[in-house]
């Protein structure tokens, strides 16, 4: 198998996007992570809140957005490959509807509440997939 060095502008760009989806994900994170938290702290207990129930917020906040965050990585790592994986790209989804299903439960119950809660979800997505795509597509044509 030859690997082509003649593409250093493709994958230099795409470090670059790679960057900005990092830093778009960190920023998606922390917004998503917060609505979760306060909706999981909102339905996980009867009566006074305590601190067991706010660790268990904690946790079960960050569960979703880790869970399609380490997807998204094994699917980027097979896509560094040039394969495709169905099995990462389907936790992706589950994940990410985890996540996006918890912060629209939690938005106020208005059209510009329910805008807000998907934003950050749904750019994020989009983004992620986009990338594994492109980077699939280009470690296939260094392939070839």
């Amino acid at each position: 198998m030859k690997i082509r060095t003649g593409d250093r502008l493709p994958g230099s760009l795409l470090v670059g996007a790679s960057l900005l989806v990092v830093a778009a994900l960190i920023g998606a994170g922390i917004v998503g992570y917060e609505a979760q938290r306060l909706f999981a702290l909102a339905h996980n207990h009867i009566g006074p809140e305590t601190e067991a129930d706010r660790l268990r917020a904690v946790i079960i906040a960050a569960l979703p957005d880790v869970g399609w965050v380490a997807m998204a990585l094994v699917a980027l790592v097979a896509a560094l490959r040039g394969q495709s994986s169905l099995r990462a790209r389907v936790g992706v989804v589950v994940f990410f509807g985890l996540s996006l299903g918890a912060q629209v439960l939690y938005a106020p119950r208005t059209l510009e509440g329910i805008l807000v809660a998907i934003i950050a979800p749904v750019a994020m997505a989009w983004m992620l997939e986009t990338l594994v795509v492109e980077v699939r597509r280009w470690a296939a044509a260094r392939r070839a």
